[in-house]
Formats: C-alpha cells, structure tokens, sequence
C-alpha cells in the first residue's frame, strides 16, 4: 500500500515538474535575452546578468570583467578599439598588471565565442583589439 501511494507520488512530481519546466523555463529563458542584449554574430550577451548564450544553446555564465570588455568590443564591432580605452573604461588604470590582466580576459572572450567562426576578437598590434563579426580586418 506504501509503495503504490509512493509510485503514485513520484509520478504526479514528475509530471508537474515536466509541465513546469515546459510552461515556466520557455518564456523566462526568451525573457532574459529579451532585454538588455547585444548580438554578437550568433551569440546573445546579457550585460545585466553576465550571460552568453550561443544560437539555440544553453546560456552560461562569463564574468562581470569578461562581459565589460565584450560589450565594448560589441559597440564598436569592426572599428579598433586601443587597449588604453578598454583599461581606462574597465580598470580605471593602464597600469601593467591591468593590460597583462586584459590580455587574459581576451584570450577567455576568444574561447568564449569559438563556436562561431565569423565572430572574431583580433590582436592589431601596437592599436588595440577589433571585434569582427564576418570577415577579417584589413
């Protein structure tokens, strides 16, 4: 008699747990890539809770530094951005402990968006970085 009342009841939590998650997690997953997002070629960056999200993927989390500097990048696709402008508006300081800092931010934003091929972070030495979004800078 336990076991039947138990059956029963794993059953009923399994299934509103699967009306849940089909009901609730649609429209609050398209709500949070609805407001505060930028494109980034296939990507979707919300810039108010720090999310990537690739195409139909999963979002994941990227940290508030990583996020800063690809929303720069991301307002300034195609141009060069120099790395003083990216140190200034994220650190507040060009000192050299922030610009090897930056270059560990970039190589993790370049590991981040690996999934896309057009969407490129390029290194123009001696100016800065450019964010390309389908072809590679002159």
């Amino acid at each position: 008699m336990y076991v039947c009342k138990l059956k029963e009841g794993i059953k009923k939590l399994f299934f509103t747990q699967q009306v849940k998650s089909k009901v609730i997690a649609m429209p609050f997953e398209q709500a949070l890539f609805q407001k505060h997002t930028l494109l980034i070629g296939s990507y979707a960056l919300n810039v108010q809770m720090n999310l990537l999200k690739f195409a139909n993927g999963k979002p994941h989390q990227i940290s508030p530094r990583e996020c800063d500097i690809l929303k720069l990048l991301s307002q300034n696709a195609e141009k060069i951005v120099t790395r003083d402008f990216i140190l200034s508006s994220c650190w507040e300081t060009t000192s050299g402990y922030a610009s090897r800092s930056l270059d560990l931010f970039i190589y993790r934003l370049r590991k981040e968006l690996i999934l896309d091929p057009k969407v490129k972070i390029y290194t123009i030495r001696g100016k800065g970085f450019i964010l390309t979004t389908n072809h590679q800078p002159d």
